[in-house]
């Protein structure tokens, strides 16, 4: 038993409390505040040889997780060139499934396993070992174990009935000391936190593509993704800038993986720089069994540095979770039609589908998708992601409770592309914004989500309700969407309980932002916090202050009024001199980086948006004061820059985001203006960002230009023929609850179409993929459809999506609120390339879909 484990039991006794069988079983309990993971309770077990006919089995009764029963092999011909010490190795049992119940776990040491195990042990130690075998003469058991996840709360586990046999004794026993020096790994997940050289650490990291690594540092980045992890000049150079590597171990062929036939070689000294495996991105949900066997080959090769593992999934997130020790959920909503409102809630649902007390990152969109990039784009002209939207993921999946955040980009950091450098300063500002607050972000746990109002949304108070025992705070509940009347719905603040107090995220939703943010200011906002607070402090990445809060005592709590608010910020809430003296050290450390990085982003944004202001007069219809609102963002910018040069930071930090919030009012304008006339945002793709408008408008005149359409090319598209149908059309599913398909008619319109009606759960999809229609380079093609939908109950889960595959999902059409009544769904593409064009309709969830009259044109 280790000392950590040793220092959490409470007792440890013989019992005759509800033994399996006979008068007693062995008992021990455990109090553990955090999470203590692969713990290991060791018992000596007569030696005996291994042979085909020898097992083991034990009786365990339980509430830990994660429980394993194994022997230990010991190799008295063989030296460990690891460790200069007689090899051992684990051999593995069954594993515990029966929480609470009696369950008995058995290891039988047949000769087809044994040798599949020695198979793995022998590549782990590839390299190292004489001759490239391991001499297993006079191989035995002496010890069994059972390793576990203690719980972050009291559990027990007990044991009965220990079996062994039949005993064939050796005759060459050996006695050694236990295995030296094992190395302490640099980070550690434990207790729903990770841990850097034992300080709470938040990770902040990105994608290598060759760039210089003095532009990766420039980031704020803490760890960097890098593609080979043999790659000994890279790791060398990480270090010495002491930025941690994040690397792919090597991987198994699937039946290495899941036989257990060929182990992965002990890894080397000169891997230290790495902190931490990365398994991969978007790894889908039909790989649990496969990394399984991965994450378990890549743990027996790196026993001395015990590096944690890291994985971002699609689904099974709690199987997939119970493999890996940092888990990471992602879905990309820039440029589609998925409000930042259900993004979130979608970051929180994978949270929650993950186990408890364990925690995940999230992967933050830093560029356009390529499906929305084109090939023939001008300089210039290919759409971004604002600066802005980078920083509201970032903050959002903090208060969704994540506790380490990724940068995903495939384009370099160096590359010249207009926009590009904007990102640079945005991943810099979150960064130091983290590096400040780490401990707090490390540590916090999501404990609750205020109301926020906007010092106009509460109602006008009349004087029956100013009693004592009511507050402004009182509010009547809005029966239909189960909010308090006067909320404003689009600020959501969560509250953290950290190891030094309460941290407070409040961070602006705003509707279509993921195409093109607003304003997002406002002067004052209140939140009602239920706990009595005497002070708090809000903390910018250029410093922490008072000036902007005031706090008063109400009944229930105490209201926090922020006096203005943009977009973003942090509150801390502490009784703690110490915690605040800690981030004040660390602002003065930060705030004029984080100064210089907000008026350059600005400089940047300024140059961008007045030379696509520039082109939009010509082109767009004109928006109200654009040239004064660019007149204001001017003279903002300039007193940031004076600011700046005269050393007042915080001064020069604020001037810079009124530039920002300019700058988004006119970029807003010009948007709302763009999609008015369109039934979506995505049925134009150059509509979803501010930098595509030109394009956007250009392709309308081109619209305006070309005359006639073609005949329908989707000659099924009137679901008239139930042949035609199911010769056209492709059937495939994610699920396997109840599908179907077939032709109804309507006798309304005297027309039949198509339902497809799905019973399937947790956002599995039941699809029909259309006939390719063949498309060139310059085509300019409108798809048009009537639709209904009735999901089975009103969730983020269940909607149909309908899309065309030279974009792909992420420019779909999403209906997700049922409707009685036919509606119209249309959306145009501009065809870049020569090549089929075929059309998909997914149910996703429980629901019914009517599809009729899909049509697809050419305009000529």
């Amino acid at each position: 038993m280790s000392e950590v484990l040793r220092s959490v039991v409470t007792d440890s006794r013989h019992t005759d409390l509800g033994p399996h069988s006979g008068a007693g079983c062995e008992q021990w309990i455990f109090e553990s505040n955090r999470i203590l993971l692969d713990q290991r309770l060791e018992m000596r077990v007569v030696p005996s040889y291994v042979f085909d006919e020898l097992k083991t089995s034990v009786w365990v009764r339980t509430d830990c997780q994660n429980v394993r029963f194994m022997l230990r092999i010991r190799f008295p011909n063989q030296i460990d060139p690891r460790t200069k010490e007689i090899l051992s190795i684990d051999f593995p049992g069954t594993v515990y499934s029966k929480s609470g119940q009696w369950q008995q776990l058995v290891c039988s040491t047949s000769d087809e396993e044994v040798r599949n195990r020695i198979i793995r042990a022998r590549g782990q130690l590839a390299g190292l070992l004489s001759g490239g075998t391991i001499d297993t003469r006079e191989a035995y058991v002496d010890q069994i174990a059972l390793v576990f996840d203690v719980p972050a709360a009291g559990s027990v586990l007990q044991i009965d009935t220990l079996r062994h046999g039949p005993i064939v004794t050796p005759e060459n026993l050996i006695e050694t000391p236990e295995a030296a020096d094992i190395y302490q790994p640099r980070l550690t997940v434990t207790d729903d936190r990770v841990m850097k050289d034992d300080r709470p650490f938040f990770p902040v990291f990105t994608l290598y593509h060759g760039e210089s690594l003095k532009e990766v540092e420039s980031t704020g980045v803490n760890m960097l993704w890098i593609e080979d992890y043999a790659d000994r000049a890279i790791l060398e150079a990480l270090d010495q800038i002491g930025i941690g590597a994040i690397a792919q171990p090597p991987q198994p062929t699937t039946e290495d993986a899941i036989l257990h036939r060929q182990g992965i070689p002990t890894f080397e000294s000169w891997t230290e720089p790495i902190w931490a495996w990365m398994f991969g991105f978007a790894i889908p949900e039909d790989d649990v069994r496969y990394l399984q066997g991965w994450s378990n080959q890549v743990r027996g090769a790196d026993r001395k540095f015990r590096r944690p593992i890291l994985a971002d999934v699609v689904g099974q997130e709690r199987s997939f979770h119970r493999q890996v020790d940092f888990l990471g959920s992602s879905r990309f909503a820039i440029h589609s039609d998925l409000p930042v409102a259900d993004h979130v809630e979608i970051l929180k649902r994978s949270r929650n589908a993950a186990l408890p007390g364990k925690p995940m990152f999230t992967f933050v969109q830093t560029e356009a998708l390529s499906t929305y990039s084109g090939k023939n784009r001008e300089p210039g002209a290919s759409p971004i992601v604002e600066p802005e939207q980078i920083l509201h993921q970032g903050y959002a999946a903090l208060a969704a409770g994540y506790k380490g955040i990724g940068f995903w980009k495939q384009i370099p950091l160096d590359q010249q592309t207009v926009g590009l450098d904007e990102r640079i300063h945005a991943i810099r500002l979150f960064a130091l914004h983290c590096r400040i607050l780490e401990s707090w972000l490390a540590t916090g746990r999501v404990v609750d989500d205020l109301i926020v109002r906007t010092n106009d949304s509460f109602p006008q108070q009349t004087a029956s309700l100013l009693s004592p025992l009511k507050t402004r705070w009182d509010q009547p509940i809005d029966a239909a969407g189960g909010q308090p009347l006067g909320a404003n719905s689009e600020i959501r603040a969560s509250v953290f309980r950290c190891d030094d107090g309460f941290l407070i995220l409040p961070v602006w939703y705003e509707k279509d932002e993921q195409f093109v943010p607003g304003a997002q200011a406002v002067k004052g906002i209140r939140m009602l916090l239920r706990a009595d607070v005497m002070q708090a402090w809000e903390v910018t990445p250029t410093g922490i202050t008072q000036s902007n809060l005031e706090l008063s005592r109400v009944p229930g709590g105490t209201e926090i009024h922020l006096k203005e608010f943009d977009q973003q910020t942090a509150i801390v809430v502490t009784s703690k001199p110490s915690a605040i003296e800690e981030i004040r050290r660390a602002c003065r450390t930060y705030r004029t980086d984080a100064a210089q990085s907000t008026v350059a982003m600005a400089a940047q944004k300024f140059e961008r948006v007045s030379n696509v202001h520039a082109e939009l007069v010509e082109l767009a219809p004109a928006v109200s004061d654009a040239e004064l609102v660019l007149k204001y963002a001017y003279q903002n910018l300039e007193n940031a820059r004076k600011a700046l040069a005269a050393g007042h930071d915080a001064d020069a930090y604020a001037a810079a985001r009124r530039t920002l919030r300019n700058l988004r009012v006119l970029q807003r304008r010009y948007w709302e203006s763009a999609v008015q006339e369109l039934p979506v945002a995505t049925a134009s793709l150059d509509a979803t960002g501010f930098q595509t408008l030109p394009q956007h408008w250009l392709t309308m005149r081109e619209l305006e230009d070309r005359t006639s359409t073609t005949q329908n090319l989707l000659s099924s598209g009137d679901f008239d023929n139930q042949a035609d149908v199911q010769q056209d059309w492709l059937e495939d599913s994610s699920g396997n609850g109840l599908q179907l398909v077939e032709l109804n008619y309507d006798a309304a319109s005297q027309r039949t179409f198509l339902r497809m009606q799905s019973a399937n759960q947790g956002g599995n999809f039941f699809a029909l993929t259309g006939p390719g229609i063949p498309v060139a380079a310059g085509d300019l093609v409108v798809v048009s459809a009537r639709v209904r939908y009735a999901p089975t109950q009103q969730d983020i889960g269940n909607e149909l999506v309908i899309y065309d595959t030279t974009v792909g999902l992420h420019g779909a059409t999403h209906l997700r609120k049922a409707s009685e009544d036919w509606q119209q769904v249309e959306f145009m593409r501009k065809i870049d390339e020569d090549r089929e064009f075929r059309i998909r309709l997914e149910l996703r969830g429980s629901g019914i879909a009517d599809v009729d009259d899909l049509k697809v044109r050419r305009l000529e």
